[in-house]
């Protein structure tokens, strides 16, 4: 008897708690869902992204380049699965070079690095149409070769630079790159009989590891010393100005109009950016954290090339968070900054070391 009236005691019970069961049920369900789904899109987007091996290609004469015809995933700093897409010749950006009124040449910032490729700049503006010849890791010398290899095709054009101040300097002489990702040799420019006269070296380059053991290169203390004056920077802005020459005369050649932006190191946008870099010096005598940008003033002024600080655009919110490549935000900045260059440029007051305000600011 007692057994029969337990049941029918939880038969009752149990009726009387389904319709909250139901009630928390229905409550749990989009969370879950959204739990799900999130997880099972992360899944598939990791499934298909690529290894950047697997997406970059040996070239003889630059070092690498990326893949032609790529429409893939890979994975960027701080897990963030990107789309990119790449034309017959291996380089980002809608229209072909040929159907393009302004092409940029630069390395990971020019390249959209660690953003889905519809949310790029050169995708931002449909009144310009932009081709941007890049890879990660490309320096000053490699973007030159890369000028000097489409200049029939830039006639009449406006072609931007974009210099990373943060590593493309130091990087332009040096023969390999320590990145991970890339195995490749590159090409390097060196000094003959002192820092006025250079050559690019290419004989080296080959689809062959660097066999030399080398120092990895910190980046962080190198700026710093960028930041100052010293023999060691004024080596490396002697390199700059002779490849900002040889592109000068590359694009002059043409009828090409170029113009030089530099590309602010994350750090430099906040005073405690600043002094981050401060204290990677031992003596921070004579440190201006706007020195690598009043060089490359000077340097376009006396070339008599326009120069563009991207740092009248840029605030450090444009950056993103884990990483110094810029936001989604960063990119509707500098999709702007362009097409205030190609104004300027098609309204034939596009000046020499005119650099100008974002009106926001």
């Amino acid at each position: 008897m007692f057994t029969v009236v337990r049941n029918i005691l939880a038969v009752l019970l149990a009726f009387l708690c389904m319709p909250v069961l139901v009630i928390l049920g229905v409550v749990a369900l989009p969370f879950w869902l959204v739990s799900f789904m999130t997880q099972a899109m992360t899944s598939v987007a990791q499934r298909k992204s690529s290894a950047w091996n697997a997406i970059i290609q040996f070239d003889s004469s630059i070092g690498w380049k990326m893949k032609p015809h790529l429409d893939t995933y890979y994975l960027a700093l701080g897990d963030d699965v990107c789309h990119v897409m790449t034309d017959s010749q291996g380089w980002v950006g809608t229209p072909s070079l040929s159907e393009s009124n302004l092409v940029v040449f630069g390395d990971s910032y020019a390249f959209a690095y660690g953003v889905d490729v519809s949310e790029a700049y050169f995708n931002l503006n449909p009144q310009l149409r932009i081709k941007a010849i890049c890879a990660p890791g490309y320096d000053m010398v490699q973007e030159l070769l890369l000028m000097k290899k489409y200049s029939p095709e830039l006639a009449n054009k406006l072609v931007v630079w974009f210099v990373c101040l943060e590593n493309d300097l130091h990087d332009n002489l040096k023969p390999n790159s320590q990145h991970p990702q890339h195995v490749y040799r590159t090409p390097f420019v060196r000094s003959l009989n002192g820092d006025m006269n250079w050559e690019i070296v290419t004989s080296h380059v080959s689809n062959q590891r660097w066999p030399y053991p080398t120092l990895k290169t910190l980046y962080a203390e190198t700026f710093a010393k960028l930041c100052t004056p010293s023999p060691f920077s004024q080596h490396t802005y002697s390199a700059c100005e002779y490849l900002l020459k040889e592109g000068r005369d590359v694009c002059g050649k043409v009828g090409a109009q170029l113009a030089i932006v530099a590309i602010p190191n994350k750090l430099q946008l906040s005073e405690r950016g600043v002094k981050s870099i401060t204290s990677k010096l031992s003596n921070g005598y004579g440190f201006d954290p706007h020195y690598p940008d009043q060089q490359f003033s000077e340097m376009c002024h006396r070339l008599t090339i326009p120069f563009f600080s991207a740092k009248s655009y840029l605030q450090l919110n444009d950056y993103k968070q884990y990483d110094w490549h810029w936001a989604k935000q960063g990119h509707r900045q500098i999709s702007r900054m362009l097409g205030d260059l190609y104004a300027a440029y098609a309204s034939n007051t596009l000046l020499v070391n005119h650099i100008p305000e974002h009106p926001s600011k």
